[in-house]
C-alpha cells in the first residue's frame, strides 16, 4: 500500500505478512512520523502538551514546591525546639504557626500524591516512555485473572448487619465484583469475543441501575435536597474524570460512564425534589404517597420515551427529506 503525503512517498509494509521484519520496522520508523496512526506508537513522536497540560503541570508542580517547603519549614522549627515550657502550668506548648504549618501539609500532601499519579498515567498513556502493543485476546487472558478473584473472595466474608434485599452492604459489595470484571475486560481487550461484551454491557446496565437505586434510596430515606448534597456528590463523581481531562488532553465524554452516571443523578434529584416531595415517613403514614411516587415515576419513563422516539422521527425525517 503506498501514500503519498506531502511530497513523501510511504509504504505501509505492515500489512502484508510477507515482508521481512526488519523492512516494516523500517518502513515504519520513515512513515509512522508523517502519517501518524491511531493504533500505534512505534517511532511515532508524542503530541506536544497544550497549554491546558501546561497549566496543569505547573499546577502540581507548585504544590510540590510548596509540600516541600512546608516540610523545611517544620523541620527548621523542629530543631531549633518547636515546643516551648509553659512555666505557668508546667505543659508544654506548640506555637501557632507549628499548627498553620501542620494544618497547611495535610492538602499540599494530596494534592502531591494526586500529582504523582497523575505523571504516572501521562507517562504510561500520552509518552512513549513505556513500550506499546496491541491487544490480543485469549480465553485464559480473561477467565484464568476471573477465577483467581473469585476463589480469593470465597475466603473473605463477613456477616451483614442488614437483612432487607439490597441493602448498601449488598450493593456495594456487588458494585464492587462489576468493577473487577469490567477492569479485567479492558485489560484482556475481550471486547473481541462476543459472548463477554454482550455479558459486560449487561454488567454496565446493572452497575448504572445500582447508582441510581442507590442515589434514590438516600433521598427516599434521607429526603436531603441540600445544595451541599448536590455538590458533595457532583464532586465525588467527576473530580478524578476532570483531572485526567486536563492532564491527558481529552474531552469530558471520552469518560462515557461518568457523565451517563452525572446525568442520571441529576434526573433523579429533580424527579424527587420537585413538588410533592414524597419521602419514606410520608408514605408510611398514608398509602396514598406511594401512588404519588409512582405517579412520579411513571411520567419521568414517558418523557424518556417521548424524547427518545421524538430524536428517532427526526432522524427518519432527514432521512426521507
Amino acid at each position: 500500500l503506498l501514500t503519498m503525503h506531502h511530497g513523501t512517498l510511504c509504504v505501509m509494509s505492515c500489512v502484508s505478512v510477507s515482508c521481512p521484519q526488519g523492512t516494516m520496522v523500517l518502513m515504519n520508523s520513515v512513515c509512522n512520523k508523517i502519517l501518524k496512526p491511531i493504533d500505534g506508537s512505534c517511532c511515532h513522536p508524542p503530541p506536544p502538551a497544550t497549554t491546558v497540560q501546561l497549566l496543569t503541570a505547573c499546577f502540581f508542580l507548585a504544590a510540590i514546591g510548596g509540600f516541600l517547603a512546608l516540610n523545611v519549614l517544620c523541620s527548621e522549627r523542629h530543631r531549633r525546639g518547636k515546643h516551648m515550657a509553659d512555666v505557668e502550668s508546667g505543659e508544654d506548648r506548640k506555637p501557632a504557626g507549628a499548627n498553620a504549618a501542620a494544618t497547611l501539609k495535610v492538602p499540599f500532601h494530596a494534592v502531591c500524591k494526586l500529582g504523582l499519579i497523575m505523571a504516572y498515567f501521562y507517562l504510561c498513556d500520552r509518552a512513549n516512555v513505556f513500550m506499546k502493543e496491541q491487544k490480543f485476546y485469549t480465553h485464559s487472558t480473561f477467565f484464568i485473572p476471573l477465577i483467581y478473584i473469585v476463589v480469593l473472595g470465597v475466603f473473605y466474608n463477613e456477616n451483614s448487619k442488614e437483612t432487607k434485599l439490597l441493602n448498601r452492604e449488598q450493593t456495594d459489595e456487588w458494585k464492587g465484583w462489576m468493577q473487577l470484571v469490567i477492569l479485567i475486560y479492558h485489560i484482556s481487550g475481550a471486547s473481541a469475543f462476543i459472548p463477554v461484551y454482550m455479558h459486560v454491557r449487561v454488567l454496565v446496565a446493572a452497575y448504572l441501575f445500582q447508582t441510581g437505586y442507590g442515589h434514590f434510596s438516600f433521598f427516599w430515606l434521607k429526603g436531603d435536597f441540600g445544595l451541599y448534597r448536590v455538590c458533595q456528590v457532583l464532586f465525588r463523581l467527576n473530580f478524578l474524570v476532570v483531572v485526567l481531562c486536563l492532564v491527558m488532553n481529552r474531552s469530558y465524554q471520552f469518560y462515557y460512564f461518568v457523565p451517563l452516571v452525572t446525568f442520571w443523578f441529576a434526573v433523579i434529584y429533580v424527579t424527587l425534589a420537585m413538588w410533592p416531595q414524597i419521602l419514606q415517613k410520608k408514605a408510611n403514614a398514608s398509602g396514598i404517597w406511594h401512588l404519588g411516587v409512582m405517579l412520579k415515576l411513571l411520567a419521568l419513563l414517558l418523557f424518556i420515551c417521548f424524547l427518545m422516539y421524538s430524536q428517532v422521527r427526526c432522524v427518519h425525517c432527514k432521512d426521507i427529506f
